[in-house]
């Protein structure tokens, strides 16, 4: 896939979030979100949902009409190709195989399978957080952005997490080199 090596295939609720996060920026890239998103704003055309159009007189569409539906028929299995190109073999066992499944019908259906907000997935979020650790200074903005992903997650699920926890966590995860030594110790007082 080249351009596409950075997405994670998706294994798992470990690993959904970053996976439909990269899914949704490449779509968006492509020009193909709008087969996913649900949006009905005509004022936002990137997130504006795409349905499949349908012919003015069903029993005798016009020539433009059935290029349309062909178009986004083709854009829809694009998208379908895409997603599924980034399932683990598992995962892609979820996928009924029929033609009539929309690409936004396989996005909810993944979601609802991974998207959880219960308390045990607060418990893998918060186990990831403390097992972050950043490796030196080159890793800085990997290291807050994946700190940052993971405790926005955590808030969007209504979970406690308050600043104090968050920079607690942040600061524990520095390298333990001296120079980070210091930092942490001109922190504490």
């Amino acid at each position: 896939m080249g351009k596409y090596d950075h997405i994670p295939t998706l294994t798992g609720m470990d690993n959904y979030h970053a996976w439909q996060t990269d899914i949704k920026y490449v779509l968006a890239a492509e020009d193909l979100w709008c087969h996913i998103s649900t949006e009905t704003d005509p004022s936002d055309p990137l997130n504006f949902t795409s349905l499949k159009p349908i012919p003015a007189d069903l029993t005798s569409p016009t020539e433009a009409e059935i290029m349309a539906i062909c178009k986004w028929l083709v854009d829809d299995v694009k998208v379908k190709g895409f997603i599924h190109c980034f399932l683990s073999t598992p995962i892609c066992q979820l996928i009924p195989e029929n033609q009539v499944m929309t690409a936004q019908a396989i996005w909810d259906l993944i979601g609802r399978h991974y998207r959880r907000k219960d308390l045990s997935m607060q418990f893998i979020l918060h186990k990831q957080l403390a097992a972050l650790c950043m490796k030196d200074a080159s890793d800085t903005s990997c290291y807050v952005g994946e700190h940052l992903s993971l405790h926005c997650r955590l808030l969007e699920m209504g979970a406690n997490f308050s600043e104090e926890e968050s920079v607690f966590q942040l600061l524990t995860g520095l390298p333990l080199s001296s120079e980070w030594r210091m930092f942490k110790s001109q922190l504490e007082q």
